[in-house]
C-alpha cells in the first residue's frame, strides 16, 4: 500500500549513490529504524526511514543504475532478486510481472508527485506487500545538494504492521519460517531479525543472477513475549 505525504511544489535533487565511496568509507545513506510491540491490539510495528536515492554509480557498473531498498526478516544476498523476496518483505513480487528488468530500477525525479511512490510506474520505490505502506516525506530545507545548492530530496518512510498471528506466516523462498515462535505454560516468545539493505544491479538492462551490489544498512534482532491469556495465535 502506498501513502503520499503532503505534496510539494519545490523541486529537489535525488541523491546519487557512489558505491565505491560508500564501500570504502562505510558511510551509509541516512536512515532510522524503530520496532515496537503494541500489546493493546497485539501487533508488531516497524518504521524505517531511508534517504531517497536516485541513480547509483561505481567503477564496476556499465552505466548509472537505479537502487532499491529491501526490508525483510531474512538477509538479502547476492543470489537473491528484488522480485523474489520473502512474503513479508516490503517488495510485492507481483509488481514486477510484465515489466522489463530495466523497469525494476526506475525511480522518479519528482517523488513528491502523486503516483510516483508505491506504484508500478517507478518500481525502485514500488508497491509493497499488504503488511507495509510507503510514503515520501518532505526534505529538511537546510539539507542542500553537495554541488549546486539545489534542495536535496527527502526520504521515504516504510511502515510495517503485523498482527502477531501473521508473523507465523512469514516464510522465505524455501517456505521456511523467518520469525521464531516458541511457548511455555504462560507465554509465547517471538523472535527474529530485521534486515535493511540497499541494492543496485551491476547492469540494469540484464538480469544476471548474482550480479547485484548489496550493502547492509541496518540489522537488528527483536524478541518479546506475550501472555497466553491473550491467545493471539489461536493455539
Amino acid at each position: 500500500a502506498a501513502r503520499i505525504s503532503k505534496q510539494s511544489n519545490s523541486e529537489c535533487v535525488a541523491k546519487q549513490l557512489d558505491w565505491d565511496v560508500m564501500m570504502a568509507s562505510g558511510t551509509k545513506p541516512m536512515n532510522s529504524v524503530s520496532m515496537s510491540l503494541n500489546e493493546d491490539d497485539s501487533t508488531f510495528n516497524v518504521e524505517v526511514s531511508l534517504q531517497y536515492i536516485g541513480a547509483a554509480k561505481s567503477h564496476t557498473t556499465l552505466s548509472n543504475t537505479g537502487t532499491s531498498y529491501v526490508i525483510d526478516f531474512v538477509p538479502f544476498t547476492m543470489s537473491d532478486s528484488v522480485d523474489a523476496t520473502s512474503n513479508c518483505s516490503n517488495h510485492q513480487a507481483s509488481s514486477y510481472l510484465n515489466h522489463t528488468f530495466e523497469d525494476w530500477w526506475k525511480y522518479s525525479v519528482t517523488p513528491w508527485e502523486e503516483g510516483h511512490i508505491g506504484t508500478e510506474d517507478f518500481l525502485a520505490y514500488g508497491p509493497t506487500t499488504s503488511y507495509w505502506s510507503v510514503e515520501y516525506v518532505e526534505p529538511d530545507v537546510h539539507v542542500m545538494h553537495d554541488h549546486n545548492d539545489a534542495l536535496q530530496c527527502g526520504h521515504v518512510r516504510y511502515r510495517g504492521h503485523f498482527a502477531l498471528s501473521s508473523l507465523q506466516k512469514c516464510v522465505d523462498k524455501q517456505g521456511e519460517n523467518v520469525v521464531r515462535i516458541q511457548d511455555d505454560d504462560n507465554f509465547f516468545y517471538i523472535s527474529g531479525k530485521l534486515y535493511v539493505s540497499i541494492v543496485s544491479p551491476m547492469n540494469n538492462k540484464r538480469n544476471i543472477p548474482g550480479f547485484n551490489k548489496i550493502y547492509s544498512i541496518h540489522s537488528e534482532s527483536f524478541e518479546f513475549k506475550i501472555s497466553k491469556a491473550i491467545n493471539v495465535f489461536g493455539f
